[in-house]
């Protein structure tokens, strides 16, 4: 078994190796959905969830560039695809994270439902 610090930093690289594998699968649904080979997939989303897992899988990013990365989880059900919704979520949250990571700026991003 690792020491704690160690086991967390295993946690945050697989959470961020997730995260690359579900964007290459994010844009080659996204192609789909360009061409109309896609249908969405209506259910129940919560949003706070979906928002944390999200939160997970840029932490370790976020750590690695020297970033202060804190979500603020807001209790929320909406019908979409939940697929799609972490789409939209994790592509500019990406572009922002590489962005700053070479800069010292203050990046925000907040969905009103």
């Amino acid at each position: 078994m690792l020491p704690t610090e160690e086991s967390r930093m295993v946690q945050q690289v697989h959470r961020a190796l997730e995260g690359a594998e579900d964007l290459l699968a994010d844009l080659l649904d996204i192609s789909k959905l360009d061409q109309q080979a896609m249908v969405p997939d209506w259910v129940m989303t919560d949003v706070a969830a979906l928002v944390e897992g999200l939160g997970e899988e840029f932490e370790a990013i976020a750590a690695n560039a020297g970033l202060d990365f804190r979500i603020r989880k807001i209790p929320a059900m909406v019908k979409t695809d939940q697929r799609m919704l972490t789409r939209v979520l994790r592509i500019p949250t990406q572009q922002r994270l590489s962005i700053y990571s070479e800069r010292s700026d203050f990046a925000c991003a907040e969905i009103k439902a």
